[in-house]
């Protein structure tokens, strides 16, 4: 619907481009250009799953393989594999992550009787929030019929989500996308998304640690950056896999990484005495602020959040 050109004009509207449409490219000029868009982004960036745990993804996805193989799917049907904690709805059958995987059929509804984690047999990572529903139509293509899903493709690049108010492809990309009764939702961390809507064709990206986020509903597409994890996007972390034991130094690179913020350190002896402390437990199956805290306490700092940086530094002097 049209602004009436005797109403006063929103200043934020015109901030945001309002509802005045934008004359969009001839088709094949605007696929040529998101196809040299996914080209040389997958060609240029190197995402957060190589930089710090490629091999585990690939011995991971490889054992999976094996064992749908041993599972016998039928034809057609979609093998997933269920983190721990998983607790899921897979049309009348309740599955979780103490069996491991489930296998379905296309158009088997997924319900998310609290947030869970699951994978494909390509890798591609999803989380679904808690109450969250949809349905897988094919290999490639998810419909989200209400609720949050968080998407890690880890580089494949193909997969696309439907929703009542239009449709989210990936290019390789780290993103969500939360549905409600009045709008779409579409939060990018990494990469880009090409989302497609009655509104028009608007691709999104996020530049460095500042990500976009584009809320689609019946009169608008609205875009906004953002930056590290707020509010909206906490819920990720509740079906998070957590650490691997490794360096400290390393351990809090990926903790900073998931909170979309910078990792500094006051001064270069804090930065040595973290980096040669030598610790025992585990931080597996934790967020990143609970996985956080408990590296404070054993490597004995403390932590400073300011605006895009996760700063280490010595630990407060108790009196």
């Amino acid at each position: 619907m049209a602004n009436d050109m005797n109403e006063p004009v929103d200043p934020l509207d015109g901030l945001l481009g309002g509802l005045k449409p934008r004359r969009s490219p001839p088709a094949d000029a605007q696929a040529r250009a998101f196809a040299n868009l996914k080209a040389v982004w997958q060609a240029q960036r190197r995402p957060a799953w190589q930089r710090y745990g490629g091999v585990a993804v690939a011995a991971a996805v490889a054992t999976f393989a094996v064992n749908i193989l041993m599972m016998n799917p039928t034809a057609g049907e979609l093998c997933l594999e269920l983190a721990q904690g998983a607790d899921l709805w897979a049309g009348g059958e309740h599955v979780s992550g103490a069996r491991g995987s489930v296998c379905v059929s296309p158009d088997t509804v997924l319900k998310a009787e609290k947030t869970s984690r699951f994978q494909s047999a390509d890798g591609v990572e999803y989380r679904l929030r808690e109450g969250g529903e949809l349905r897988w139509q094919s290999a490639d293509r998810v419909s989200l019929t209400s609720g949050a899903l968080y998407v890690a493709t880890h580089g494949k690049g193909s997969l696309v989500i439907s929703t009542p108010f239009g449709e989210v492809a990936d290019i390789g990309t780290v993103f969500t996308t939360q549905v409600d009764a009045d709008q779409m939702v579409v939060a990018v961390r990494e990469g880009s998304v090409q989302i497609d809507s009655p509104r028009g064709r608007h691709v999104s990206q996020a530049h460095g640690r500042v990500g976009e986020r584009v809320t689609v509903n019946d009169q608008r597409v609205v875009a906004e950056p953002f930056s590290g994890v707020d509010s909206t996007l906490e819920w990720i972390f509740a079906a998070h896999p957590g650490y691997e034991n490794a360096a400290p130094t390393l351990v809090l690179e990926q903790i900073a990484d998931d909170l979309g913020l910078a990792l500094t350190y006051a001064s270069p002896a804090i930065e040595a005495r973290v980096a040669g402390t030598d610790y025992v437990g585990s931080v597996a199956n934790l967020g990143p602020r609970e996985a956080l805290a408990v590296m404070a306490g054993v490597c004995d700092f403390s932590v400073s959040e300011i605006p895009g940086t996760l700063e280490i530094r010595e630990p407060v002097q108790q009196n």
